[in-house]
């Protein structure tokens, strides 16, 4: 049997994609096992299955960097930077609520 590695950049609505081959794209071990663990056969990439992913922790973002080429990756960056700002205003008040303070010498 011959075993054919697909690049990332040939991934398109359908492919069958798995742990295993996002560990030869250079994913981390913790996600491809993850990938693995919810996929054990694979799966294809769909909408349902891209929300999975994200729903169970996965770095989305990663896999449209590894698989979108530059102009669509470009185009990725604008359509989300409002979320991502929206994210990242709402982490600042959490992250100084949860920041110690300084301790008072005595």
């Amino acid at each position: 049997m011959t075993t054919t590695t697909m690049a990332p950049t040939d991934v398109r609505r359908g492919s069958s994609i798995s742990g295993t081959l996002l560990r030869e794209w250079g994913a981390c071990t913790e996600a491809a096992d993850q990938v693995d663990d919810l996929w054990p056969d694979g799966c294809e990439v769909t909408l349902d299955n891209l929300r999975r992913a994200a729903d169970e922790g996965l770095d989305v973002s990663w896999f449209a960097y590894a698989i979108l080429p530059p102009p669509a990756w470009a185009e990725y960056e604008r359509v989300t930077a409002d979320a991502w700002a929206e994210y990242e205003r709402v982490r600042a008040p959490a992250l100084w609520d949860l920041t110690p303070e300084p301790e008072v010498d005595r």
